[in-house]
């Protein structure tokens, strides 16, 4: 087994393999919130939803449509106030549900 974490290729038949760099998280490291957010009235507000919620460290987008969006997020990278914080900034009033 190797572990350490900064392995990027493994020998293999006289050669090296290259490994991704990037592992995706267990699905437990991250949290899933709904989003309901004001402002959004069309297809552009969605991509711009969508371009400010890809700016925030650790969130991955699971849906946007007009009125919401469902994130998943790393809490040790983010919070949701970051992320309501960055719609604010794209002009949007957003507020996690449960």
């Amino acid at each position: 087994m190797i572990g350490g974490g900064g392995i990027y290729s493994l020998f293999k038949d006289g050669g090296f393999v290259e490994l991704p760099t990037e592992v995706p998280l267990p699905q437990s490291a991250m949290q899933t919130v709904t989003l309901q957010i004001k402002g959004m009235s069309c297809n552009h507000c969605v991509a711009a939803v969508k371009q400010a919620l890809g700016e925030v460290p650790g969130v991955q987008i699971e849906n946007v449509a007009i009125g919401h969006a469902v994130i998943s997020y790393e809490p040790d990278k983010t919070k949701t106030t970051d992320i309501t914080a960055a719609l604010a900034d794209a002009g949007y009033e957003s507020y996690a549900t449960p």
